[in-house]
């Protein structure tokens, strides 16, 4: 997991021109500091922060932030399609198998899951989201949100 972690901060330190919180700041500032500024990060602090959690041995959190994370980051794609494929859509790919490597654990089953995937649901939908306006991409959000749940089996 370590290995995993480190590969993470390593991607994510690589892309810190667009952050409202720099990858440091992520792992060092309290709990409550990072998540009261994640609506204003690009969709990949979301990820550093789950790796962040799980690394501290919090995975049902992580497991919530990384759910955030994948809902975040699939809607900025969906609104900017025509993004460098080398760019934030190969970013995504490497941090979504890292953080998911990160928060792997046999202790985590399909019921914990889905219950912290409907509570990012519900997050998502009550905060704010600086980068990607849900108000004027709301086809693409519910559509991402869609996607998501029928690929996750959650009804």
């Amino acid at each position: 997991m370590r290995a995993s972690f480190l590969t993470l901060t390593l991607i994510f330190g690589l892309t810190t021109n667009c952050f409202a919180l720099e990858p440091q700041q992520i792992l060092e500032l309290p709990s409550s500091e990072v998540e009261k500024a994640l609506p204003s990060s690009h969709p990949s602090a979301y990820y550093l922060y789950a790796a962040r959690l799980a690394h501290e041995g919090d995975k049902e959190r992580a497991l919530f932030w990384y759910y955030v994370g994948e809902l975040r980051y699939r809607f900025y794609l969906a609104v900017y399609p025509d993004l460098p494929p080398d760019g934030a859509p190969a970013l995504f790919g490497s941090l979504h198998q890292s953080a998911a490597q990160t928060i792997a654990d046999p202790k985590i089953d399909k019921a914990m899951s889905i219950t912290e995937f409907k509570r990012a649901l519900d997050w998502d939908e009550t905060h704010e989201n600086t980068v990607t306006s849900k108000k004027a991409h709301r086809k693409a959000w519910l559509n991402v949100r869609a996607t998501l749940k029928d690929e996750l089996g959650v009804s």
